[in-house]
């Protein structure tokens, strides 16, 4: 799978009743220019019925994910119509500070009702279907990393290890940021940039917690986000348990 960056599985993190089943929640980045070992892999071995791209129309159109047999591709725009973005094209364009960006992004997204309903589509559907499913956005870290988190938050997983999930990015994009941040010292960017331009690359702990912030601060707590923002009853949320934790 060395084609596709930053793929995980999201099973085996213990919840209070059980553990989450694997072979159900696959993240990863995006899905562009795949082996056909990697497509193979992704069809047979892992057996993916449903993949949900979290990308902004622009970045679908000009870099549509590769179709894969037996699987239903959704386009879910979490960032749709956002004023601020995670590209690092917005980035360069703006010259802000890349950890103040982030921070108001994830800040961002748990507000927006745009966010919201395309996450409670994307949960809506795996919860009604028991299918492995594959979700990403560009890097697969912050759109991805939040839905992630959604997801295993809703099965009980411990904050610690939805951190843990959330930090392993650092890990497995290492590879594929390298590269990339080689691209731009060979072009001749000043040091400076080449770290603020790392930081975009990578994720921060901080992050997923002004988006945890909100939530607390905001909207009275994550359960109460669920309900009242997402749009989860309490019966949906129970019937996830009910098939995803073994």
């Amino acid at each position: 799978m060395n084609t596709l960056v930053n793929f995980r599985d999201l099973g085996g993190y213990k919840t209070p009743s059980g553990v989450v089943k694997k072979g159900k929640f696959f993240r990863s980045g995006e899905l562009v220019s795949l082996s056909e070992k990697a497509k193979d892999a992704l069809v047979n071995t892992y057996q993916i019925r449903y993949i949900f791209d979290f990308r902004q129309l622009d970045e679908v159109e000009k870099r549509p994910d590769d179709i894969l047999p037996n699987s239903k591709h959704i386009h879910l725009d979490i960032m749709k119509n956002f004023e601020h973005s995670t590209s690092l094209k917005s980035f360069k364009e703006n010259d802000i500070d890349p950890d103040s960006m982030m921070i108001e992004v994830y800040k961002s997204i748990i507000r927006s009702k745009t966010s919201q309903q395309a996450y409670k589509e994307f949960l809506e559907t795996i919860i009604e279907d028991d299918s492995a499913i594959l979700f990403h956005c560009f890097a697969g870290k912050d759109r991805t990393g939040i839905g992630a988190a959604f997801i295993l938050k809703l099965l009980g997983v411990s904050d610690e290890d939805i951190y843990t999930d959330y930090l392993l990015t650092n890990q497995m994009r290492k590879e594929a940021n390298e590269v990339y941040l080689n691209v731009y010292r060979q072009k001749g960017a000043s040091e400076e940039k080449i770290k603020a331009m790392e930081t975009m690359l990578y994720v921060k702990s901080e992050y997923l917690a002004s988006a945890i912030a909100v939530i607390e601060n905001e909207y009275g707590g994550f359960d109460n986000y669920i309900e009242n923002e997402i749009g989860l009853s309490t019966a949906c949320v129970e019937k996830m348990k009910e098939r995803f934790i073994i």
